[in-house]
């Protein structure tokens, strides 16, 4: 029986879910002036930099792609230095819109996460935030996230704490979904957006259909699934 029927999906998580595919032409067109400029050979500002605080993580994931952390921090008065310069950064008069803090580690271990997310802020571009959101729960960082996401993206990947340990070799799964509530009731209307996403694999049988309930039960903004290394 296929899974909308064993398991019906609710019509705003369905949207969530198929709301990447029906915005891709939207984003394309957003670009067409950044395309064309490239078109002529020219440069242009990224759209969004990447940026990874630390290279440490309190999780071990099986498809990480960083298997070795070497537990490096950025300074924080690099990353001042950093949102100041790109406050005026322009390229062929295009400007980077966003950053997002995210791999290389999990970005909520930088000791200092608060205040790096206060300065990012200072650049002047939305900042995105993908995390494990094991530290989801610490006041501090979620106050910070409140003040200045734009959106947050948790990778879950499980509906059960069992599923959890299992991928990511953890005991922390009970917290990260506290977590996720209280950022949740702790937000200013609509902001950031919350979402959490799933890395399908192989024996994960009935895990897709229990993380839309759980997705569904949360009551985050979207549900991602991606195939690992994605």
């Amino acid at each position: 029986m296929p899974v909308s029927e064993k398991h019906p999906i609710a019509p705003n998580m369905a949207f969530a879910l198929g709301l990447r595919n029906q915005t891709q032409p939207v984003l394309r067109w957003a670009h067409m002036r950044r395309l064309q400029i490239l078109a002529d050979g020219r440069d242009v500002a990224p759209v969004t930099f990447d940026l990874d605080p630390i290279s440490r993580c309190n999780h071990d994931c099986s498809w990480c792609l960083d298997s070795h952390h070497s537990g490096d921090i950025l300074p924080l008065s690099l990353i001042e230095a950093f949102a100041r310069e790109l406050r005026d950064f322009e390229v062929n008069a295009t400007r980077c819109h966003g950053i997002i803090l995210k791999g290389g580690g999990e970005p909520t271990l930088h000791p200092e996460f608060a205040r790096l997310v206060d300065t990012v802020a200072m650049s002047g571009c939305d900042l995105g935030v993908i995390t494990n959101g094991s530290r989801l729960g610490q006041p501090g960082i979620r106050d910070a996230l409140c003040r200045h996401a734009r959106f947050v993206r948790v990778s879950l990947d499980a509906a059960t704490s069992a599923d959890h340990a299992r991928a990511h070799k953890s005991s922390d799964y009970n917290e990260i979904v506290a977590g996720i509530e209280a950022l949740l009731l702790s937000r200013r209307p609509g902001e950031p957006v919350v979402g959490v996403t799933f890395i399908i694999q192989p024996d994960y049988d009935d895990a897709i259909p229990n993380m839309v309930q759980l997705a569904e039960r949360l009551k985050v903004d979207y549900l991602q699934f991606r195939l690992p290394y994605c």
